[in-house]
């Protein structure tokens, strides 16, 4: 149990590449320095698959990297290339090629790098990426002016707005990045995640589930890219029911659906629903003296050459479907961080508040290099009061953070674990 534990662990915590900066993840192709002990990317070395497959199986009884070996021997970098022409990276120390690489002076220390191991003129060295450097920085809460400011006359009906606005605007604002701890300890937990593939990252959401405290009582995946039933019965969580919606026949990736729930919790499918814009899994949760709960996971088709129209009505018809008591989840690829700037963002969002539905999530949603976006997103159109709390995990599993939901345990279930 010790050594799974370990292994578990190692999952969650993992190595850095210390070229790129980025997390090395289970399924990618990789390199061990004997000298320094270093884990890199194969391809942030120039080592193709093979190659590192041969490394890594000990065909080479000690393997020393081209970082170490710049350091050591002056006259390493001659063999690549003309030393008169090139000089090396201040962050990854490989060799600058004057026919291949864009370079640039770091604004802080002055040392030149690629520019690929640079952040907006700062070298990697000085400014590591990390989701921890996003932490905090943004909160997106279009209700802060409104609830803030009053800026309505004071009117009855005016005054049922505010009413309705401020535990919506109270919840964004709470809304926050947690570790493994829980951030409630009882309701109905929902979590969505853009696993980006069930192949790559399958085991280190199992980990994440097996290790932390939070109750993941139903999980929702977007861009699972499995394609039949054989291939998604393989990705298994125990103690949990799973439903699936595979990819779509025209795409080899950023496709596919799955929902897990536990065991106790009766969840039926109703909708599986495939269209040129966008893909849902719908299930819905019966409650005890209530009506039911709609559950729909949701992946909008990142094309930015298509027509954002056709989008747009293809989404109003699937909202038209679903009542009240809806919940959504899904990476819907509209940066809603961007909603005073892009047009594309503010109609979304007016269709979106035009079906009732308001968003729940006001953190970061997604990190890639240099950046960070709210793209995945969860928006309900119970009452506000449902939603108790809300958070974005800051363990990764994939670029996508998992993203939590507390709902009120009074009107669900009666757990028994």
């Amino acid at each position: 149990f010790e050594t799974l534990y370990h292994c578990l662990i190692s999952m969650i915590n993992r190595d850095i590449c210390p070229i790129c900066s980025k997390a090395i993840y289970s399924h990618q192709f990789i390199v061990f320095c004997e000298l320094e002990q270093h884990i890199y990317h194969s391809s942030c070395l120039r080592i193709n698959n093979s190659s590192s497959i041969d490394i890594i199986s000990s065909n080479y009884h000690e393997w020393w990297c081209s970082v170490c070996l710049s350091e050591i021997f002056p006259f390493y970098d001659l063999l690549c290339e003309n030393q008169d022409q090139a000089e090396n990276c201040g962050v990854c120390r490989n060799l600058i090629s004057p026919l291949r690489d864009a370079k640039l002076s770091c604004t802080t220390c002055s040392q030149v790098c690629h520019s690929s191991c640079s952040v907006k003129g700062t070298c990697l060295s000085c400014k590591p990426l990390s989701i921890a450097e996003t932490l905090d920085q943004r909160i997106f809460n279009p209700y802060s002016d409104l609830v803030d400011n009053r800026q309505l006359d004071n009117s009855p009906s005016v005054d049922n707005i505010i009413d309705y606005v401020v535990p919506i605007h109270t919840l964004l604002d709470n809304c926050a990045y947690h570790d493994n701890s829980p951030f409630l300890d009882s309701g109905l937990n929902l979590c969505f995640l853009n696993i980006d593939g069930c192949k790559s990252n399958f085991a280190e959401l199992e980990a994440t589930i097996h290790l932390t405290d939070i109750k993941f009582d139903i999980i929702f995946l977007a861009e699972t890219n499995t394609r039949s039933d054989d291939e998604s019965n393989c990705f298994y969580l125990s103690g949990y029911n799973q439903h699936y919606l595979h990819n779509t026949s025209n795409k080899q990736k950023g496709s596919g659906l799955s929902i897990y729930h536990r065991e106790h919790i009766s969840l039926n499918i109703t909708t599986k629903h495939t269209c040129r814009s966008f893909e849902a899994l719908c299930g819905q949760v019966d409650r005890p003296n209530n009506e039911p709960l709609n559950l729909v996971t949701l992946y909008r088709y990142h094309n930015r050459d298509f027509n954002f129209d056709i989008f747009l009505d293809e989404f109003d018809t699937f909202l038209s479907r679903f009542g009240p008591n809806t919940i959504l989840l899904g990476d819907f690829n509209l940066n809603l961080f961007n909603l005073d700037t892009c047009n594309r963002v503010k109609q979304y969002y007016d269709l979106m508040a035009s079906h009732g539905y308001f968003p729940t999530i006001s953190r970061s949603t997604n990190f890639t290099f240099g950046s960070a976006t709210l793209i995945d997103q969860i928006w309900s159109n119970t009452d506000p009061d449902d939603i108790t709390s809300t958070a974005v995990l800051t363990h990764s599993i994939s670029s996508h953070p998992v993203l939590c939901v507390d709902t009120t345990a009074s009107n669900y279930f009666c757990y028994e674990y």
